[in-house]
């Protein structure tokens, strides 16, 4: 308490509730301290994962007009979402933003220079290659969950440069929408392997579509690329009240620059896990 006299049942100047009226009895700590705060956030969770995919962009604008309380703070849900995307990933043996060692040096853009680099660490510490890449894959999947949150600010520019205008809109608002961004794209992710990539692959198979060595990945990057252009088109309209045209040229231009930002991440996940061994 404050040390105002209470005539309420509740202090008009702390909001505390009045000493007197409290049983300090076990249910009642239970109650107040465990059930209710459980509820209270399996409510925020639900009602923020409703609104960030079925209203794309809401968070954000709710968050810039100071409606804070019924949802998950941003950062709190992309770590909550981070963390639900690599369980799943774990469960199922899925490698998307956990790459392994063969991966590096054998195909991305800094994959000579991996490559070399590998060679001289092996010949410098004579570990044996199977070794030496399960002990990097371990390692590499500890700093891909940790690192995966510098994509955020590298989105955040790119969309301070799509939606630049007279009146511009401050930085925080850029970081909150790559924030809630990244948070769909994980549940997208999850969602897309049994909704749209099973589904793909399945047509493909039936129209004897070649494969490729890559087992249709062009096609399925294809799919997931159109739907995270829709999402980035609908939420940008939303939370920057921006004009249709615009919000439609505007989301292949960050959806690429999403694809850039990912291959750059992995370079970063490799140089880091390098230099961890």
């Amino acid at each position: 308490m404050c040390g105002a006299e209470v005539a309420t049942p509740y202090c008009a100047r702390c909001g505390e509730r009045r000493a007197s009226d409290r049983t300090y009895s076990l249910w009642e700590f239970i109650r107040e301290h465990v059930i209710e705060s459980v509820i209270s956030f399996d409510g925020r969770v639900i009602r923020t994962v409703k609104m960030l995919l079925a209203q794309p962009g809401e968070l954000t604008r709710a968050f810039m007009r100071g409606a804070r309380l019924p949802y998950l703070a941003p950062l709190q849900l992309f770590f909550l979402m981070n963390v639900g995307f690599f369980l799943w990933s774990a469960a199922t043996g899925s490698r998307i933003f956990d790459t392994p060692l063969s991966v590096h040096v054998g195909g991305m853009p800094y994959s000579p220079k991996a490559k070399e680099m590998v060679s001289a660490q092996l010949a410098a510490k004579q570990v044996d290659p199977k070794v030496y890449a399960a002990r990097f894959n371990a390692i590499g999947s500890a700093q891909a969950r940790s690192l995966i949150v510098a994509m955020v600010p590298a989105f955040a520019l790119l969309v301070g440069i799509a939606t630049v205008r007279r009146k511009r809109a401050p930085m925080v608002q850029h970081v909150v929408y790559s924030l809630h961004f990244y948070a769909f794209v994980f549940v997208m992710l999850v969602a897309s392997r049994y909704l749209i990539d099973l589904p793909l692959v399945a047509l493909l198979q039936a129209l004897h579509v070649d494969p490729g060595p890559f087992e249709y990945d062009s096609q399925r990057s294809l799919a997931s690329f159109i739907v995270i252009s829709i999402y980035i088109a609908v939420s940008l309209r939303r939370a920057y009240d921006l004009g249709r045209l615009r919000s439609i040229v505007s989301a292949p231009f960050l959806g690429y620059g999403m694809y850039m930002i990912l291959q750059a991440y992995r370079g970063l996940v490799f140089f880091v896990t390098y230099y961890s061994m």
